[in-house]
């Protein structure tokens, strides 16, 4: 967290606990008191989702916790064709860096103005080297 949201922070909680302790004081009476404190109360959550939202990125994540890098890279190799493979060729499937003990690999097909359909489903485990 940086110092300027920080800083947020830590200035409006010291006025919400001095508010706070004006109420205490006044035995809830002081009306001016009180609209101050929901006030602040305000301010307090407005801050927090703000800062929650705008520090971390686009777009906003609730959390800051960055995302685990992969090292694995997938190559389909077509054999030379440029995107289509007619029945009976063969696709080789490399993994460099796997992350995972097991894939799967998925051929689908989507004909124009339709929907997308399962060709062939293959479930494969990676081997060392």
């Amino acid at each position: 967290m940086r110092i300027k949201y920080l800083a947020i922070y830590l200035l409006a909680g010291a006025a919400f606990l001095a508010v706070s302790l004006w109420v205490f004081l006044s035995d809830g009476r002081n009306a001016r008191a009180i609209r101050a404190k929901y006030k602040l109360g305000g301010i307090l959550l407005m801050a927090s989702a703000m800062l929650t939202a705008a520090s971390c990125g686009r777009p906003p994540f609730v959390t800051c916790y960055d995302p685990v890098v992969s090292n694995e890279v997938v190559v389909v190799d077509e054999a030379g064709r440029e995107g289509e493979v007619k029945s009976g060729d063969i696709l080789k499937v490399i993994i460099q860096g796997a992350d995972y003990p097991a894939y799967r690999c998925r051929i689908t097909a989507q004909p124009e103005g339709g929907e997308a359909f399962l060709i062939q489903e293959e479930d494969f485990e990676v081997v060392e080297g």
